[in-house]
């Protein structure tokens, strides 16, 4: 497979996926009505879920180093007196 022909595959099962859930049928009736396999649907939302989930953790996160701040030293034998 081409990955033009992945994408489009990826389009219309996401697009399967957000009809049944505008629909408010279950998941069996929904992929009957539509003639899809109950597993293979299932199949598609976690892949799908996995997927986009993946690339919210692998994210970059800004970090920002900051030197240590130094303190002046007192000398403590002149405190004591």
């Amino acid at each position: 497979m081409t990955r033009i022909h992945n994408l489009e595959l990826r389009k219309k099962r996401q697009q399967r996926i957000s009809d049944y859930k505008s629909s408010g049928q279950s998941q069996v009736k929904c992929c009957e009505d539509n003639g899809i396999s109950y597993q293979q649907f299932g199949y598609w939302k976690k892949k799908i879920k996995d997927q986009s989930t993946e690339k919210i953790n692998n994210s970059w996160v800004p970090v920002i180093i900051e030197e240590p701040r130094t303190s002046p030293t007192r000398d403590i034998s002149s405190s004591l007196l």
